[in-house]
């Protein structure tokens, strides 16, 4: 049925949304037929949700599942592709390594929703709007800042502020401030969230 849709659709953009597992693995099989249409896709989701609904939290899984969910998709050739989203219902942290997204060419690409920030993604700097999600117990500050500097073009900066589920505790970092200039900015903060007003100010310079 999905592959008669999208071949009656013809050259009509798509909206693609593909979800995976903790470790990286596909929780549906409609990615081999979405991957034949690349070039259409105009905004892609990409979902890691747990399989089980009790218990998992407490697994230990490794940090390369974007390194795996990038490999499932191998080259990425989508000129069309405008916005990204990564949401991650897992609870655990997710974290790029091994330059994931290195392979992927998006040149249009316009609009991030994450909680990650795709560092090897080429094409950070064409961004004009990112929303982000900083979960405290999770966040790499360098991590943040090193992929801010390469946004030269935010107009819309939109940050939200969380703690996962699991509670764990916010570790002191060390870092080095970098200057982001955006139009228009939103700042959220979860009701729960162990975010004080000293973290909060870390993030921007005074006026």
């Amino acid at each position: 049925m999905a592959s008669l849709s999208l071949t009656r659709s013809k050259d009509v953009l798509l909206d693609v949304t593909v979800a995976f597992d903790p470790v990286g693995s596909p929780l549906d099989n409609l990615l081999p037929e979405a991957l034949t249409h690349l070039k259409r896709w105009k905004t892609l989701t990409l979902q890691v949700r747990c399989k089980d609904s009790e218990g998992i939290y407490h697994r230990n899984i490794g940090g390369d599942s974007v390194f795996k969910i990038c490999q499932t998709f191998g080259a990425v050739e989508a000129p069309s592709l405008e916005s990204l989203t990564v949401l991650n219902f897992s609870d655990f942290a997710l974290l790029e390594e091994n330059g994931s997204f290195s392979k992927w060419n998006t040149p249009n690409l316009r609009y991030l929703n994450t909680m990650l920030i795709p560092l090897s993604l080429q094409c950070l700097s064409s961004l004009t709007r990112l929303d982000f999600t900083v979960m405290m117990d999770q966040f790499s500050y360098n991590n943040f800042f090193k992929s801010v500097s390469q946004m030269k073009n935010i107009q819309d900066l939109a940050l939200k502020f969380k703690t996962s589920r699991r509670g764990g505790q916010m570790a002191t970092q060390v870092f080095e401030k970098v200057e982001l200039y955006a139009h228009r900015v939103w700042v959220e903060v979860a009701i729960g969230s162990q975010l004080t007003t000293s973290s909060l100010r870390s993030f921007f310079l005074p006026l």
